[in-house]
């Protein structure tokens, strides 16, 4: 094989996506982790939905039961 066995070429795509390296996928949803003094937002690719008051009422629920 050489260089020029290959002549198209595709497009490069970069992805912001988390992956789950015990599962060897990719999270297709929002991680939520945190404890009692921190909460961190994991895959969150979209800025609009992150914004939304249902997602934000998840994320409270998520730091009440982390503080029990």
């Amino acid at each position: 094989m050489t260089e020029r066995n290959y002549q198209q070429w595709g497009h490069p795509e970069i992805s912001a996506q988390l992956l789950d390296i015990t599962k060897k996928r990719l999270e297709m949803d929002f991680v939520l982790e945190g404890d009692n003094r921190s909460m961190h937002v994991l895959n969150a690719v979209s800025p609009a939905f992150t914004c939304s008051f249902p997602f934000a009422s998840h994320v409270c629920d998520h730091i009440d039961n982390a503080m029990g």
